[in-house]
């Protein structure tokens, strides 16, 4: 992840989205359900850093899908047993 210098800093969505590598549109979409604390200046809205770090952190903690996915990606001949899956995960 890049030098964020500052998480404490309010920065536009858009900085935010560069400095985090989080795509503009899932800040938007977390503007919109109040995930993200945004605050108006002007024309303009700003974030905490801070704040986004804390919220990829969790989303990347509550994906329950993200597991099945990785073994959705297994191939039919691979043994099934938990010992494979897990190698299988390990590997992804």
């Amino acid at each position: 992840m890049r030098d964020l210098r500052g998480p404490e800093q309010r920065v536009s969505l858009q900085t935010a989205a560069e400095r985090t590598g989080v795509p503009l549109a899932t800040l938007e979409a977390w503007k919109a359900s109040g995930a993200l604390d945004v605050e108006r200046h002007g024309r303009g809205e700003t974030v905490l850093l801070n704040d986004v770090l804390t919220l990829v952190s969790w989303e990347g903690h509550r994906r329950p899908d993200a597991l099945r996915n990785r073994l959705r990606d297994a191939t039919a001949e691979a043994t099934r047993g938990v010992t494979e899956l897990q190698r299988i995960v390990r590997d992804r």
